[in-house]
């Protein structure tokens, strides 16, 4: 195949041998070449914390220690960290990112508008009585961000099952719908977190302790995370469920059948080094394929990975479920993700009018279509 472009990036067109190709200006790579990868979920500004996180403590223990180092360190610090993460993310051939932002620290460097990105402001808040609270300070950062970033692309979204009330999911998701935006959520991240809804009680407890946050009304539910929550968001636009790490083939199945009564486009979200940072699983993607989600694929932030590469992701997957087609993560990687936030006509597909970003990987296995352990991203356009 033989992708012609113009000074910019743009596609001119696609031939399927360079005999088609009228003009002998043409490079070989020898390796696969797929559209810039879409991240659909990081946390930039979190970036400082690369190095500084202790690896596969659980989920309890790892939203303790962020609570404890997060803000120990200086604006400047943050800043840098949050700029360089940026360029690494650009190096390894991300074109867009879908970014939480709890803060505004973040902001100026997507002022800058070097890469392409959707902001979920991210609030979370388990009392009721400030749930109105919680939700300015959501818009007020909203605000902020449309004030600062041009054309900006933002929505309020809930942090976690665990840590949201029903009060303040369901004023997300009247905000979502009155203003047709796209919402995320972590999901069934942890064990933890499933014990913390069908028994009452799990490690989950600890965060609140630490917080100071008395959760002395918190009851067993009668359904697990995901099938408690969901419901308050069938309303919504479009959702993006992240992590997904004990999602079951029939948490899976029992999704696609509710949502198709709403008509609510469901996409899953999986970040495997985080994963394993965290809890040191992976999810079962057998599941996902077996029931054809629209999966997509994040980095999560410095915070809980080793590098912000979507390629790592990938060959994480690979090492880990051989038989899942390359063919089938890079759509994860690159079409859904296009797809999840709008940006069909621009990216995620190598085709004639689009600047997609082109990324070549190379030291790859042709033969059988896989990557190897020294795989890696050369950026072309």
């Amino acid at each position: 195949v033989v992708i012609a472009l113009d000074e910019h990036g743009r596609v001119l067109d696609v031939f399927q041998s360079d005999t088609d190709h009228p003009s002998s200006d043409i490079e070989f790579h020898q390796g696969f070449i797929c559209p810039g990868f879409i991240n659909t979920h990081c946390h930039l500004e979190l970036s400082h914390l690369k190095g500084k996180m202790k690896e596969r403590t659980g989920i309890a223990a790892f939203i303790k220690q962020l609570l404890d180092v997060r803000s120990a360190y200086t604006q400047y610090e943050v800043e840098s960290a949050i700029a360089e993460a940026e360029k690494e993310m650009i190096v390894n051939g991300i074109a867009a990112v879908g970014d939480i932002s709890n803060g505004n620290i973040s902001y100026p460097q997507k002022a800058k508008n070097n890469l392409w990105y959707h902001t979920f402001i991210e609030i979370l808040g388990v009392l009721p009585g400030k749930t109105d609270l919680i939700f300015s300070a959501g818009e007020h950062l909203m605000s902020l961000y449309k004030e600062t970033v041009p054309n900006a692309n933002v929505s309020i979204s809930p942090h976690a099952p665990y840590s949201v009330s029903p009060q303040l999911l369901d004023k997300i998701n009247q905000h979502a719908v009155k203003n047709a935006t796209l919402v995320t959520i972590h999901n069934q991240e942890s064990k933890a977190e499933e014990d913390f809804f069908l028994k009452g009680k799990s490690s989950i407890n600890e965060i609140f302790d630490a917080a100071k946050v008395n959760i002395d009304f918190w009851k067993a539910k009668p359904e697990n995370s995901l099938r408690t929550f969901l419901p308050l968001l069938f309303d919504s636009k479009k959702l993006l469920l992240v992590h997904n790490t004990y999602t079951s083939q029939e948490d899976i199945q029992w999704v696609q059948f509710q949502t198709s009564n709403f008509q609510l486009p469901i996409f899953f979200c999986t970040c495997p080094n985080a994963n394993l940072f965290i809890e040191n699983t992976l999810p079962d993607y057998n599941s996902f394929v077996a029931e054809n989600v629209k999966m997509t694929v994040g980095t999560d932030s410095y915070a809980s990975n080793w590098s912000l590469s979507i390629l790592d992701e990938l060959k994480t997957i690979s090492k880990h479920f051989p038989h899942i087609p390359l063919e089938t993560q890079l759509t994860w990687a690159t079409k859904n993700g296009a797809e999840f936030f709008g940006l069909e006509k621009q990216f995620g597909t190598i085709e004639k009018g689009k600047k997609p970003g082109l990324v070549f990987i190379k030291n790859v296995d042709t033969k059988n279509r896989k990557l190897t352990e020294k795989s890696c991203v050369q950026v072309l356009a």
